[in-house]
């Protein structure tokens, strides 16, 4: 906090501390990057103010990889369904099947248990159908940005976007 005359207290400096080490090495080496001269930060680069050559890109990209993100690994069939039926409302509706069976209302039992079998159905395909059009929109829509390359403005792909370019904005 700061006190009456401005000056920052041990709180603050605390608070900064918590903070940065909840910090990613990435977010480190961004600030890092962010707080010293612009020159020091394309020295530690290995760039330039004109960009990176079209060959150092081309090592670049196959020593770094795509600028993409890490695709998600899909659960199958049965993990999926293991995963909504560990949902509280499902377990709630399993409960409700199990105490009406239980009481010899089987009619109340089979419309619950029929409510879980469309719930955890219609959830499943609805996910699947949204998921497979997003993975086909993902692949037809090819997002493109503007980097210095041998000294030049020159439009990538932002899959070939690598450490050291300098994207213009």
């Amino acid at each position: 906090m700061n006190n009456q005359s401005g000056l920052k207290t041990s709180t603050d400096s605390s608070q900064a501390t918590r903070d940065s080490h909840s910090l990613t090495e990435h977010e480190r080496r961004l600030l890092h990057h962010c707080s010293i001269p612009a020159a020091d930060t394309l020295t530690e680069l290995g760039t330039s103010s004109q960009g990176l050559t079209t060959d150092d890109a081309k090592q670049r990209l196959i020593q770094y990889g795509p600028n993409e993100m890490p695709r998600a690994k899909r659960l199958g069939f049965w993990g999926d369904m293991l995963q909504r039926i560990k949902s509280p409302l499902v377990i709630q509706l399993l409960v409700i099947a199990v105490i009406s069976g239980v009481m010899d209302d089987v009619i109340s039992a089979i419309i619950v248990c029929a409510m879980i079998v469309l719930s955890v159905g219609l959830s499943y395909i609805l996910d699947r159908r949204s998921n497979l059009a997003v993975e086909a929109l993902g692949k037809r829509v090819q997002s493109r940005t503007l980097v210095l390359r041998d000294g030049k403005e020159t439009e990538v792909r932002i899959s070939k976007v690598v450490p050291g370019d300098i994207v213009i904005l």
